[in-house]
């Protein structure tokens, strides 16, 4: 508040000392009353005749005066007719100063820059609806512009230019304007009489492109008087305000010689207007205006400047809980939330999203206190007469901008112990059933050197046999609080058994494959048997791979058709039609030995894996059964996905494609007796 304080001082200061300035006037003779002899001195001009035909309203033209003389000036006057144009031949006749064409039907205002000695212009009382950029370009002598009385709805940007340099009084009242670009006045840049916008249906100013004030630039804005009264305007013009660069002293400064009168409008004093009201409350008592007497319609009806700044309030309903108030209070820097009474059972999970809250929950039935993301922007909390048993550790560490916590009256047995972190102006939480134990000790001395807990010498708690202590009297021998020591003969042995089942665990969990294959060829079951398989040899491989059929064919199939063994492999054997899946799986189950060559292209096919995980389980642990499993390629066993196929290559339970004695260690590992080998 450093700032607006320094800004207010300055801003009455420069307004003291501008009391005594010459309010604008209409011109050099008009020294007796400002701003009354806007009305212009035609008697030595010419005027002009009009012909004119109501059965062509916009075909009207000037008839040429019968005398001409090069010094002779002009004026159009022509009052409750039927034109809906100004006359076809206007800029024929350039030396026109003065046009007074109203109560007409005119429905716009065309481009007027031909007549460069144009002083004075009313169109009054017509049917014009838009003001085009251009219209007034070059018309640095105009001085009056009357268009009251009209249709008018929108004037484009750049109408009211900075080259108007004659401009006094612009009457654009009793019109349909719904905004209006503050640019319209501001380009005035001498001091003028009134632009008047009085009467229109003035919702919403604007500053359509942007610009600044800029004060390091010899731009200068006015004085003049803008005329607002009966409008809609409702709220502040805060955001066109911060467009145009305000508040800074300096471009404040520019304004106290300007007159704004904002005078019946429904205005809607609320906490919008509260910076603006804490800068010019004060004026009121240095400078009396008629202008000033701005009412309020909302929250009540009542003279602007009558208000305390303490009532400029905001009540904000977007996320506030149902029977609570939620209401902004710039004067007291804080967002304020009543929900006094209002039956809640738990803290609402969300409220308006802003700063320094004040949360007034006293008299419901709330049981806990959790945590909730707006608890960090919380500097008053009212909690008294709930029913809290419980307090969230997490809620108060989030209560880190909290000054003052009223927890008095509710049903708390424990406090979390940091609670203690709180830097606190006020805390009250008596009427509680708290009980004495040896965890919370630590309240004795924290009651005992924190003076801001209200009543901290007379809290009590209950400890065993229901009996009431105060707890600033509590200590570890009331409470028989004895420390219970461990030997560190017992403490070794516990830690390091913990650390071997740890091991034990992690150990068995990434081996657990290995572990498992280890266990099935240490006890291999015999399962029932088939009185006699069909096949004496199945054979799996990446049969989409022609390395490994080939290989299959010259080393493996020759082999066994010498040793006279029944095989079957899907790729030779397999009937057309079949599923395959199903057929290998019949098949397995219908061998003794089952040969897996596996290639680095064998163990990434889901497809072969699926076919692998059936061998595995139905060979591995029969003993009846046989698995050949022959590594062909280069490829790391870390790599391999499939836990079952990993363990026998990590367990070395295979062999080389490549090993010279591939023959005689595939049929030592087949079993078979019955081969003189």
């Amino acid at each position: 508040m450093s700032y607006c304080y320094g800004l207010r001082i300055l801003l009455i200061s420069i307004l003291i000392s501008m009391l005594a300035a010459d309010y604008p006037y209409c011109g050099n003779d008009c020294s007796t009353n400002p701003c009354s002899c806007c009305i212009y001195d035609t008697s030595g001009l010419i005027e002009l005749s009009l012909d004119v035909n109501c059965q062509e309203p916009n075909r009207s033209r000037i008839i040429e005066p019968g005398i001409n003389s090069n010094d002779d000036s002009y004026l159009i006057y022509q009052i409750d007719s039927c034109l809906t144009k100004l006359p076809e031949n206007i800029c024929e006749f350039p030396k026109i100063k003065s046009i007074v064409i109203k109560e007409n039907k005119i429905t716009e205002v065309p481009n007027l820059s031909c007549l460069s000695e144009l002083v004075y212009l009313d169109l009054s009382y017509n049917k014009i609806t838009t003001l085009k950029t251009g219209i007034f370009d070059s018309l640095t002598k105009l001085s009056v512009i009357r268009l009251q009385y009209n249709e008018i709805k929108t004037i484009e940007a750049g109408v009211f230019h900075m080259n108007l340099n004659s401009i006094k009084k612009v009457d654009l009242n009793n019109n349909k304007l719904t905004k209006l670009d503050v640019w319209s006045f501001f380009n005035i840049t001498h001091k003028f009489c009134r632009f008047n916008v009085s009467y229109n249906q003035i919702n919403q100013l604007i500053n359509e492109k942007g610009r600044k004030i800029q004060t390091q630039t010899n731009d200068v804005h006015g004085p003049g008087f803008v005329d607002f009264r009966h409008n809609h305007l409702q709220i502040w013009i805060i955001e066109v305000m911060k467009s145009l660069g305000f508040p800074t002293a300096r471009k404040l400064g520019y304004f106290l010689l300007w007159g704004f009168d904002f005078r019946d409008n429904p205005w809607i004093c609320d906490c919008v207007l509260y910076d603006i009201m804490s800068i010019v409350k004060n004026f009121k008592t240095l400078i009396s205006r008629n202008y000033f007497q701005v009412y309020c319609s909302e929250p009540r009806v009542e003279l602007f400047f009558d208000m305390e700044l303490e009532e400029f309030v905001c009540n904000v309903t977007e996320r506030c809980p149902p029977g609570c108030l939620c209401q902004d209070q710039p004067a007291f820097k804080r967002f304020f939330i009543d929900c006094q009474n209002s039956g809640l059972n738990e803290l609402p999970v969300h409220l308006p999203r802003r700063k320094n809250l004040h949360l007034n929950f006293n008299n419901n039935s709330i049981n806990r206190l959790d945590n909730r993301k707006y608890l960090k922007s919380v500097e008053h909390l009212d909690l008294s007469d709930n029913n809290i048993t419980f307090i969230s550790p997490q809620s108060i560490d989030n209560l880190n901008s909290l000054d003052y916590l009223n927890l008095n009256n509710n049903s708390i047995e424990y406090l979390p112990e940091n609670i203690q972190k709180l830097r606190l102006s006020k805390l009250d939480i008596d009427n509680n059933v708290f009980i004495c134990n040896c965890s919370n000790v630590w309240m004795s001395k924290w009651l005992k050197s924190k003076e801001f807990i209200k009543d901290g010498s007379n809290i009590t708690c209950t400890v065993e046999n229901n009996r009431d202590i105060v707890i600033q009297d509590m200590n570890i021998d009331i409470l028989d609080c004895r420390p219970i020591i461990i030997s560190k003969i017992i403490i070794i042995p516990i830690i390091v058994s913990l650390v071997i089942v740890i091991i034990i665990i992690v150990i068995c969990i990434y081996l657990r494959y290995e572990l498992l294959t280890i266990y099935y060829l240490k006890f291999k079951f015999r399962r029932h048997v088939l009185d006699e398989f069909k096949y004496d040899v199945y054979i799996s491989c990446d049969e989409e791979r022609d390395e490994d059929r080939i290989w299959i064919q010259e080393n493996i199939l020759q082999l066994f058709d010498n040793l006279g063994l029944k095989c079957y492999i899907s790729f030779r054997d397999g009937m057309g039609g079949e599923i395959t899946v199903d057929k290998n799986i019949t098949t397995i189950h219908n061998s003794r030995i089952v040969l897996v060559l596996a290639s680095d292209t064998y163990i990434t096919n889901s497809k072969n894996m699926i076919e692998f995980n059936e061998i595995y389980h139905q060979t591995i642990s029969n003993k009846n059964r046989e698995l050949i499993l022959i590594k062909r390629g280069l490829f790391q066993s870390s790599k391999i996905k499939n836990g079952y196929i990993r363990s026998l290559f990590r367990l070395k339970l295979y062999l080389y494609s490549n090993d010279e004695n591939l023959t005689k260690k595939m049929i030592k590992s087949m079993n078979l007796k019955f081969l003189n080998l």
